[in-house]
């Protein structure tokens, strides 16, 4: 009695072990590969790129140095072609040393990126605006721990 009982446990703990075929498995995105970009009208590096969930706009800094780094962009011709605009009016700041750099923006338009503008007076170095047509506004500082 006492081995068909633990068989019986046995049998139970295999079976509510099984996975059910129902179950899906979670679908993570695919990348293709690397293709080279080319930014029509840019004489420098461009550095640390992010596009626009839209895709129309290529944002960029240059080289980092951290005394004269600003933010640019470029629209888009083709998946692989950006002609080259200029400076990120509002994001950047205009006297040195600076550094703004490492764009992002979400699909709302809120414009983020880093910036020394006032530091070490004030530590927060993540900012934000709204991005409309090359232009950031309503600048202020991301607060909080992250």
């Amino acid at each position: 009695m006492k081995i068909k009982m633990f068989l019986s446990i046995i049998a139970l703990c295999i079976v509510s072990c099984t996975s059910n075929e129902n179950d899906e498995l979670p679908i993570y995105p695919s990348f293709g590969s690397e293709i080279e970009v080319t930014i029509n009208g840019l004489t420098f590096d461009a550095m640390e790129p992010f596009i626009s969930s839209d895709g129309n706009y290529l944002f960029f800094n240059n080289l980092n140095d951290g005394i004269n780094t600003k933010l640019y962009y470029a629209t888009k011709i083709n998946d692989s072609t950006f002609n080259y605009v200029g400076e990120l009016t509002g994001a950047n700041q205009t006297t040195t040393p600076h550094l703004d750099a490492v764009a992002d923006m979400d699909s709302n338009g809120n414009f983020y990126w880093t910036s020394t503008r006032n530091y070490p007076t004030e530590l927060e170095n993540l900012f934000h605006g709204t991005f409309n047509a090359g232009n950031v506004n309503g600048i202020g500082r991301v607060k909080g721990d992250f």
